[in-house]
């Protein structure tokens, strides 16, 4: 099931192609122009991105709530988590709203446990896995009038009217949310790299009079300074795309990790006809050292989402992997 089914089906037309959430924009990347004076700067948590919501119509079960990953599918195995009493008071008592949560598990890793309910999972669950799944925790991070995320709205609520209404139902579900603070833009950094040097994920700086938009990543928004691997690795091949939106065109490389070849995506500043032209000219790209990039290493040390970013014609030698 897709979000878009419990909102109408309509929207599978209208944003086909299109990120289903509000995405955060990396601030390195923000024209500074573009970043609000103020900011509500919460520390981001380090765990899966989930949407909640509850679903009423008679072919499922009503009151029972729903969680949906980053594409906008459906989870699977939620039944094994047991949401937390409070809730699901909170979706059955709030169904016209939609809560975004920060998922984490507190028994498996962050590999272990996003592939144990990710929505494209075929492979059923063994039993032990299945019973650590019930130890987990929940962040509440937004809150969004139904109409709004729908766009049927005519005064869509901007985020300190949002964070109002998580303080309500922060006190009044007995919720956990990060701490937050309101911050200009050199002290949301200052406070980032406190955070990343104390061992959390980083912070995000939201603009207090934004609307919330899926599929927008605007520095008007939400922005994001998390902490950030960065190495100079070798390109052994290049991998095409098989499918959708990359057919044609170059989708990552296959890297040179250590001992290991790990496969990463093309990352930002890759365009289309770079992409294309990398697929048809791959002596441009085997042999050659690019900046690849990732938001942390798992607790087994690999890289986590990592990206290819530019070339490094000033490299011959790869970085040393610890």
């Amino acid at each position: 099931m897709h979000i878009y089914d419990l909102l109408g089906s309509h929207l599978h037309a209208s944003r086909a192609g299109r990120d289903v959430f509000q995405l955060c924009l990396r601030e390195d990347k923000a024209n500074p122009r573009h970043i609000p004076d103020s900011l509500e700067c919460s520390v981001k948590k380090d765990g899966m991105f989930v949407f909640a919501a509850l679903h009423q119509e008679s072919n499922y079960d009503k009151g029972v709530p729903i969680l949906f990953a980053r594409s906008g599918q459906q989870i699977t195995n939620q039944q094994h988590l047991r949401l937390p009493k409070n809730i699901t008071d909170l979706l059955q008592q709030n169904s016209r709203m939609l809560f975004q949560f920060e998922l984490k598990s507190t028994k498996l890793r962050n590999s272990v446990f996003n592939g144990a309910v990710s929505p494209v999972r075929k492979k059923p669950l063994d039993t032990e896995t299945a019973a650590l799944l019930r130890c987990n925790e929940m962040w509440l991070t937004d809150a969004v009038p139904v109409q709004d995320f729908a766009g049927f709205s005519s005064c869509p609520l901007p985020r300190w009217e949002r964070r109002r209404l998580m303080n309500n139902f922060i006190r009044g579900y007995d919720l956990r949310a990060p701490e937050w603070r309101m911050l200009n833009h050199a002290g949301m950094l200052t406070w980032a790299d406190e955070l990343i040097a104390a061992g959390e994920e980083g912070v995000c700086g939201y603009n207090p009079n934004g609307f919330y938009e899926p599929g927008a990543r605007r520095a008007d928004l939400v922005i994001k300074k998390a902490k950030e691997i960065s190495l100079d690795l070798k390109c052994v091949a290049v991998r095409p795309g098989k499918k959708g939106k990359r057919l044609g065109m170059a989708e990552g490389f296959d890297i040179q990790y250590g001992d290991k070849v790990i496969k990463a995506d093309l990352g930002e500043g890759w365009t289309d006809e770079m992409r294309i032209h990398v697929l048809h000219n791959p002596s441009e790209a085997v042999g050659h050292i690019f900046r690849v990039y990732a938001f942390d290493k798992s607790e087994l040390g690999q890289l986590r989402q990592p990206k290819v970013g530019e070339r490094r014609d000033d490299k011959t030698i790869p970085d040393e992997v610890e």
